[in-house]
């Protein structure tokens, strides 16, 4: 496929965090099309942008299908259905479907949340319905120094210089081993992952037939892309990349020191499996 410029990357699928800390949610992309959207162009599932300052809230209205909020930054208490939890920061919480979530900011610092709301359709599509249930705390509350991270997640783990551990929130993803289980444990259309880099390592070229994104977590994320890498972009913390399908791409960790970053990829479990190819004959398919 053509390869976008760095320049119309960054202008039609990146989107930057606000300067300011006004409590707002901020649509990045939506399966219902663009809308009001930072991203242009119909997904698979709806990513939210969720800001709450200091003592204040914001209130989530129900889907009819299961949720996911990811804590970027700060504290927060969420509520629902009579309960609450506090996810503070990489933490990721389960929201059920059909109920009012509220989130209030229970820290000192500006909160960040993202937001990932399924597509109903999705699950009409394939004959499934809304998973998760039960209490927050438990089950649906995934704790960032308590999730598993695998260091064979991936067809390229063993290769020098793409060494990564990876931290599976939901579903299994991009996986070539069936002992790779997600924190959360209900199968939504999206998987959701942080992945750990040392100084210098990263991913090479690879495509998927679904959307993946990228959120740099805690420094700067040295984003290749083109079938010979031709193009590049340094995303900053917080900001958000949506690849557009099948186009090939890579990343690296450009800093002097250990990164996390988050990883959204659109599909049920077996989707995400089947969806990536690799630029290399080395890495041309996945278990």
């Amino acid at each position: 496929m053509a390869s976008p410029s760095a320049f119309e990357l960054a202008t039609s699928r990146i989107a930057k965090p606000p300067a300011d800390h006004v409590s707002q949610v901020i649509p990045i992309f939506d399966f219902a099309g663009p809308g009001d959207a930072v991203i242009a162009g119909r997904h698979s599932f709806r990513l939210s942008l969720c800001q709450v300052g200091p003592g204040e809230g914001l209130d989530i209205a129900p889907s009819d299908a299961d949720q996911a909020l990811f804590c970027l930054q700060g504290e927060a208490a969420v509520q629902q259905d009579g309960g609450t939890v506090s996810a503070k920061r990489w933490d990721c919480v389960a929201l059920a479907s059909g109920k009012p979530t509220q989130v209030r900011n229970s820290g000192t610092a500006p909160a960040r949340l993202l937001l990932l709301a399924a597509d109903p359709q999705a699950y009409r599509d394939t004959g499934r319905t809304p998973t998760v249930d039960g209490p927050f705390e438990g089950r649906r509350i995934a704790r960032w120094g308590e999730v598993k991270g695998y260091d064979d997640a991936f067809a390229t783990s063993n290769t020098p210089g793409l060494e990564k551990r990876v931290f599976k929130l939901v579903n299994r993803g991009i996986s070539v081993g069936a002992h790779h289980l997600p924190a959360l444990p209900f199968e939504f259309p999206f998987s959701m992952s942080i992945i750990e880099m040392e100084a210098g390592k990263g991913a090479s070229l690879h495509a998927h037939a679904t959307e993946e994104i990228f959120v740099p977590l805690d420094g700067d994320l040295d984003l290749f892309w083109g079938d010979e890498a031709e193009s590049r972009i340094r995303l900053a913390p917080h900001e958000i990349v949506s690849m557009p399908i099948g186009l090939m791409r890579g990343f690296t960790n450009g800093n002097a020191r250990q990164f996390h970053m988050l990883a959204l990829v659109g599909g049920w479990n077996r989707q995400s499996v089947d969806s990536v190819t690799y630029r290399s004959p080395d890495f041309s398919t996945v278990a």
